[in-house]
Parts: C-alpha cells; sequence; structure tokens
C-alpha cells in the first residue's frame, strides 16, 4: 500500500501533466487537428484510469475512439467540454485541498 506522501505526490503529478495535456487538446479541437486531440485523449484517459479517476478516463477513452473510428463525423464538442470543465473543478478542488 502507498503512503499518504506518495499518493498526495502521484495525485498532484497527475492534475500538473493533465492540465497541460487539456491546454493541448483544448488547442488542437479549436485547430481541429484531430490526430493530436486522439493522442492526447489517449492520454488523458490513460492517466485518469491508472489513478482510479475512471469516470474521466472511461469518457475520454469513449471520445478517442469515436474520433479514431469516425474522422470526419461532427464531434460532441459540447460534450467534451463539459467534461474538461468537470475535470478542471475536481483538479482545482484537489489541489486547493493538497497544497503542494
Amino acid at each position: 500500500a502507498l503512503d499518504d506522501a506518495t499518493v498526495k505526490t502521484i495525485m498532484l503529478q497527475y492534475v500538473t501533466e493533465t492540465q497541460n495535456d487539456m491546454a493541448t487538446l483544448e488547442v488542437a479541437l479549436q485547430e481541429n487537428n484531430m490526430s493530436v486531440a486522439a493522442d492526447t485523449m489517449h492520454r488523458i484517459a490513460g492517466r485518469s484510469l491508472q489513478t482510479g479517476l475512471t469516470d474521466f478516463g472511461l469518457a475520454l477513452r469513449n471520445f478517442e475512439i469515436h474520433l479514431r473510428n469516425e474522422p470526419d463525423e461532427i464531434l460532441p464538442t459540447a460534450d467534451i467540454q463539459n467534461l474538461l470543465d468537470d475535470m478542471k473543478k475536481w483538479m482545482e478542488n484537489y489541489s486547493l485541498a493538497n497544497p503542494h
């Protein structure tokens, strides 16, 4: 079992890396760069699933699969943005509750 300090370190690293990837993802979506968007969703989804944030991870994985299988289909951008907003709120709350 991991001690609390190790878990905190892992989760704070998750927040930092995910915030960076989310910025990349938002730019990729705005620029309609679906290859970068799918790759970035894959990284965030995997990281989320590894840290136990399965709701975020599975939702992103579904968007990634949709994007890779139907690249010309219109993306549910409002749904993606809602998910990213929820993730940002979660990370903000986590960071406030667990300062460095």
